[in-house]
């Protein structure tokens, strides 16, 4: 009952951007269960500000690129957390 009071106030021109919205919480509430230790309850702006937007500087190096981490940076063990949950295969579960 709820959600169709909720999308019946929002236009059909805005529903795509409600839909982002959503996307962009749900992937950000992700990122700090993955990345652990207090951040699986922190708020969004704490995931953010801590996680996502890092001072890190990129330099290219025989064509690949190379991301250097501030050094002494607090957050560093979480962040490798999720960075290697992100880049490793997936789990194959058997049924």
């Amino acid at each position: 009952m709820r959600w169709r009071i909720c999308l019946q106030v929002y236009s059909p021109r805005m529903l795509p951007w409600l839909v982002l919205a959503v996307m962009a919480f749900n992937l950000t509430r992700t990122a700090g269960v993955i990345a652990g230790t207090g951040l699986a309850r922190a708020m969004t702006a704490t995931i953010r500000s801590r996680v996502i937007a890092v001072a890190a500087r990129m330099a290219r190096r025989s064509r690949r690129l190379v991301l250097h981490l501030p050094e002494g940076w607090k957050w560093e063990s979480q962040w490798r957390r999720l960075f290697d949950h992100g880049h490793s295969p997936p789990v194959v579960v058997s049924s």
